[in-house]
């Protein structure tokens, strides 16, 4: 082949130059070692056993939140009631209610009141039954 000097007159063939294109090489990552993947996986399951842990306590807290506050209503409730109810009793064990009861029944008051014989003052129950029909 000939040289070619600056002579634009002559035709020269163009030569494709070899351009050495550079491989990228990829650099290539070695995996983690089996005991530290073991390690990674390890910690991960103690982290979601400890994460199901808490949540189901809270979950339990929360319940028994509910219950006691379910309890206390009730106990509020109950003890509306009994003061109701006290307060009926009060008013039914009145005196004055009970006199107007008995003689809405027919009942009179009684002149002579003679109270019973206690147990230890009885001596002989034929002379109690004698006493009281004489009067």
């Amino acid at each position: 082949m000939m040289e070619n000097r600056g002579s634009a007159a002559r035709a020269v063939a163009f030569e494709e130059t070899a351009v050495k294109k550079k491989k990228r090489r990829l650099l290539q990552t070695r995996g983690l070692p089996a005991s530290e993947k073991l390690l990674y996986l390890f910690s991960v399951v103690v982290c979601v056993t400890l994460a199901a842990l808490v949540i189901s306590q809270y979950a339990k807290v929360t319940e028994l939140n509910m219950e006691i506050q379910k309890v206390e209503e009730e106990a509020k409730r109950l003890q509306e009631i009994n003061r109701q109810l006290e307060a009926e009793k009060n008013m039914l064990s009145s005196g004055e209610r009970i006199r107007r009861f008995a003689e809405m029944r027919g009942m009179v008051p009684a002149e002579n009141v003679k109270p019973f014989p206690s147990a230890n003052g009885r001596k002989n129950l034929s002379e109690q039954a004698d006493r009281d029909k004489r009067g």
